[in-house]
């Protein structure tokens, strides 16, 4: 269960501080030239996610995939509506909360 909050917290707090970094990041690539531009935000969201990713792998192993997916990627987007509308200033709209709604009614029809 640790493993399972670590995740959804690295990943929320990766997605959010990428989000956050107001440098201008651009990606340039050219005959034989690779030039990249981030933020200290970026970089460090960057982190956080990839530490996210290390720990969903773990959990995937051990857990089965037709539950654990669909379950926390749920979770994962009711968590970043709710930091969109907190922190970002982003309207929750009909769309959302329909989408909100559909989503946690196909968790409880497949825990059943």
């Amino acid at each position: 269960m640790l493993k399972y909050i670590l995740y959804i917290s690295f990943t929320l707090f990766g997605m959010t501080l990428v989000k956050l970094d107001n440098h201008k990041m651009y990606i340039n690539i050219s005959n034989n030239s690779f030039d990249l531009s981030l933020g200290i935000k970026a970089i460090l969201g960057m982190l956080f996610y990839g530490i996210g990713f290390f720990l969903w792998m773990s959990i995937l192993k051990n857990n089965k995939f037709v539950y654990i997916f669909p379950i926390t990627f749920t979770l994962l987007n009711l968590l970043t509506v709710v930091i969109g509308i907190l922190v970002f200033k982003e309207a929750l709209t009909m769309k959302i909360i329909i989408g909100i709604v559909v989503s946690i009614t196909g968790i409880i029809i497949m825990n059943i």
